[in-house]
């Protein structure tokens, strides 16, 4: 039982908390990539933006 122990905490050690921080980073990352939009997105004139609509509709 004591061996199974130690097995089960090894591998919580060395598998599952790499992948919990890398899956913490690629959040981060995400929520990055989302705020730049929204500010791209807030300085982008208005007119750009109608003209990406006009041209949807044509297709």
């Amino acid at each position: 039982m004591e061996h199974f122990l130690e097995l089960f905490i090894t591998v919580i050690l060395k598998v599952a908390l790499p992948l919990i921080e890398c899956t913490i980073k690629v959040i981060k990352c995400r929520l990055k990539i989302i705020e730049a939009k929204k500010k791209s997105a807030a300085s982008t004139p208005k007119k750009h933006q109608r003209s990406s609509v006009r041209r949807h509709r044509k297709r």
